[in-house]
């Protein structure tokens, strides 16, 4: 009697467990599938013209967006005091600009950047809601491809996937690189530095917001300067600001 009563706890006890194992294994299983990203390889073309611009427009996106993750860069702020105030009794901050090596890197050559970024990210976003047209018009075409229309209709997937593409990863970019951009153009505007390294370093009692700032002795940033790249730019001042509302 009391090894029957043993068992029925156990297999009890079983029965209790056994959902909170099945959902463990249902999250990991989750989370195995989310973390598995995207990959688009081009099959062959099918000769149906309709599906094949299809094809190739999502051939011709996807590689655009994964050149342009590839080619993004970003600038951090660092930051001295000075130790003098402006005419209003503020601080007074020494600022420049470094890439991901810590080499101070001209204002104007950031600016560009920024503003090809945003620009060429503008455009794929674009070309990303063309897309979504194409893609209709090769879910109506599917049918004629006959025998090869069950391999092909995976391909469908691709098209909503690569938008998606464009408006997280893209939208995202384009928003950080404004955020940094209309920093830098507001330092470089309310700079006092008229010397020779004016493109380099920006004076101003200005703390810029929503960009990390990376704070330097006056001595680091010295040597910054004086270790400053080279880069003889110009055109950033002829650039429009509303390109980086």
């Amino acid at each position: 009697m009391k090894k029957l009563e043993k068992i029925a706890s156990f297999l009890m006890i079983a029965m209790l467990l056994l959902p909170c194992g099945m959902q463990a294994q249902k999250k990991e299983k989750k989370e195995k599938k989310e973390k598995k990203s995207f990959v688009w390889e081009l099959p062959a073309l099918t000769e149906n013209k309709d599906f094949d611009t299809y094809l190739l427009t999502c051939d011709t996106l996807y590689t655009r967006i994964q050149a342009y993750n590839d080619s993004i860069v970003y600038y951090k702020v660092v930051q001295s005091d000075t130790g003098q105030k402006d005419d209003a009794g503020q601080p007074l901050y020494q600022y420049a600009i470094v890439d991901d090596e810590g080499n101070a890197r001209n204002t104007g050559r950031a600016l560009l950047q920024y503003t090809d970024f945003i620009l060429t990210g503008t455009n794929i976003a674009l070309d990303c809601t063309n897309l979504t047209l194409l893609t209709t018009l090769a879910t109506t075409a599917l049918p004629s491809l006959g025998l090869n229309a069950f391999s092909y209709a995976k391909h469908l997937k691709a098209g909503p996937k690569i938008v998606g593409m464009g408006a997280k990863e893209i939208g995202e970019i384009t928003r950080s690189c404004k955020t940094q951009a209309k920093a830098i153009r507001s330092l470089k505007k309310s700079s006092t530095n008229t010397g020779d390294n004016k493109d380099v370093v920006m004076i101003s009692s200005q703390v810029p917001e929503g960009v990390e700032i990376i704070q330097k002795t006056q001595e680091e940033m010295d040597l910054l300067v004086n270790n400053a790249v080279k880069e003889d730019v110009g055109g950033a001042d002829e650039i429009d600001d509303s390109i980086f509302d």
